[in-house]
């Protein structure tokens, strides 16, 4: 991943337990415009504890069905993720 970087910092910004769908669709919005302005993004999970599978579809799931695995690949990194966050983000990106 080569570029800027566009840093969101997820337990600032929605807390430590993430179920709004809404808030998850804001969040993928602003990365699909990140995108195309050419930036690069990384979502930072540190702290958070849980996420429903309804959040991780309406981010990962979604981003990946309407641009692509490749763009998602090339595009955005995930980190510092728990074992529940990654387990429902993984279900999240084969739905």
């Amino acid at each position: 991943m080569k570029g800027p970087l566009i840093y969101y910092e997820i337990k600032n910004m929605y807390g430590t337990d993430l179920s709004s769908t809404k808030l998850a669709t804001e969040l993928r919005k602003n990365v699909e415009e990140d995108i195309e302005l050419n930036f690069n993004v990384e979502i930072d999970f540190k702290g958070v504890r849980s996420v429903t599978n309804g959040w991780a579809r309406n981010l990962i799931g979604k981003f990946i069905k309407d641009n692509g695995i490749d763009t998602f690949k090339d595009h955005v990194l995930l980190t510092n993720m728990n074992k529940n966050v990654k387990t429902n983000i993984l279900e999240a990106s084969n739905s």
